[in-house]
């Protein structure tokens, strides 16, 4: 049996009381773990991986099992070097940022970084790593270091280089498998490794050939710190969009359904939060556009006024904003791409549309909109459905549950 040490355990803020665990989910503390968080950015911001970082590691101390998190990337001079040097041999500047960041050289000048936090981690109790970034791995740079270790992900880089988003777009297939290689070289040191989701976990299995018995699918939860309240009387004229990213997350689909659905009824609205500036299209009639949401009452104040949450995403490796929506109480209409499917229940919580069609989802968002009781049946259901798939805490009893048996005396 492996027992605490004398050393001092630095925790992170926790913020949020933990919710009461399931049989499923309870961590048995007979073995307790002490994981070290190596994160690739500050693992207390709430940029760093959109905050799921810092919701991650927190709920792993909430079961007192985190030793503590730390920064493990590597500065920014160096960053830049390495992205220039990405750029001059790709010729080209679009895609160096991603080439840069998985390119041998970067890769292992951050496993050195992790390799030198892993080790005074380990003098000082940790007996486990949990790694937040799959382009390093402490192993890498010293083979002897004997701690068990996962990588948490939503979704690897050859779905991502598949979607050709963003910064993805910019890259060759040749180069898309080079780093690809890399981040499988990550992997191989891994004991564990542990997807958010069954769509990523097939990915690893079928793209990098991970044995099914090193994952475990975790889920993730809201990265808001204050939990909404009870949602009051649907309005059922209200559409709500939220995404930072316009254009990935269907806005332009988002709003030419909302045109067509408000000739049949022009009492619609629709509320338009997250991007920087205002979109091609807008201002439009019916149409508020709010902007950049910087806090969290703001956030809750746009939920409470909606009746409807719409957001199509063409890609998105783990919609956190539709788990943070439901369980304020919203129906969500989201397009069945990706891991949707593992977020919104079909027909109970919300509707997943099959294409990207503006009249499917005009007819869509009517016939939520002309129905109020089903609109808080299924508001209800929402929220009861992330209470018991779609949190933090069972994302981190897994973790912890999974490490268990591989630590010293486990």
């Amino acid at each position: 049996m492996a027992h605490r040490t004398n050393h001092p355990v630095r925790h992170l803020p926790l913020g949020l009381p933990c919710t009461a665990l399931t049989p499923e989910t309870r961590v048995d503390c007979s073995v307790m773990v002490r994981i070290l968080g190596l994160c690739q950015g500050d693992p207390n911001s709430r940029s760093s991986y959109s905050g799921s970082a810092r919701q991650c590691f927190r709920a792993v101390g909430r079961i007192d099992a985190l030793h503590t998190a730390v920064d493990a990337s590597i500065g920014q001079p160096l960053q830049h070097v390495l992205r220039a040097l990405a750029s001059v041999r790709a010729r080209r500047i679009r895609g160096s940022q991603l080439l840069g960041a998985w390119s041998p050289a970067s890769v292992r000048a951050r496993s050195r970084r992790a390799a030198d936090l892993a080790r005074r981690a380990r003098d000082q109790g940790a007996d486990a790593l949990l790694l937040y970034g799959s382009n390093a791995h402490p192993k890498l740079a010293d083979p002897s270091l004997d701690l068990p270790s996962g990588v948490a992900l939503d979704a690897t880089f050859a779905q991502l280089a598949r979607s050709k988003e963003g910064w993805f777009q910019h890259l060759s297939p040749r180069e898309s498998q080079r780093c690809i290689a890399e981040q499988q070289r990550v992997f191989e040191q891994c004991e564990l490794l542990w997807p958010r989701t069954q769509w990523c976990a097939t990915s690893l299995r079928e793209d990098y050939g991970i044995a099914p018995e090193r994952l475990v699918v975790t889920s993730a939860g809201s990265n808001l710190d204050t939990p909404p309240a009870a949602h009051g009387v649907h309005d059922g004229r209200t559409l709500l969009f939220v995404g930072r990213d316009w254009e990935r997350k269907n806005g332009p689909l988002v709003l030419a359904a909302f045109q067509h659905a408000r000739r049949q009824r022009s009492d619609l609205r629709l509320l338009v939060a997250g991007p920087a500036q205002q979109p091609h299209g807008l201002p439009a009639e019916g149409v508020e556009f709010v902007g950049p949401v910087h806090s969290e009452a703001r956030l809750h104040d746009l939920y409470a006024r909606s009746s409807l949450f719409v957001m199509p995403s063409r890609f998105e490796p783990y919609g956190i904003v539709l788990v943070e929506a439901q369980a304020a109480g919203l129906p969500v209409i989201a397009l069945d791409r990706g891991a949707a499917s593992e977020i919104v229940a079909h027909g109970s919580t919300g509707t997943l549309v099959q294409h990207e069609d503006p009249e499917e989802l005009a007819a869509t968002m009517l016939a939520w909109l002309s129905d109020p009781a089903r609109l808080k049946a299924a508001g209800d259901a929402a929220v009861a459905h992330v209470r018991l798939h779609c949190t933090w805490d069972l994302a981190a009893a897994r973790i912890v549950a999974s490490l268990r048996p591989l630590v010293r005396g486990g």
